[in-house]
């Protein structure tokens, strides 16, 4: 996965956020 580090991070913390 080639995402910018920011993205990513976004990414990441949406991820648990909308469960």
């Amino acid at each position: 996965m080639q995402i910018p580090q920011g993205m990513g991070y976004a990414l990441l913390a949406n991820l648990p956020a909308i469960t």
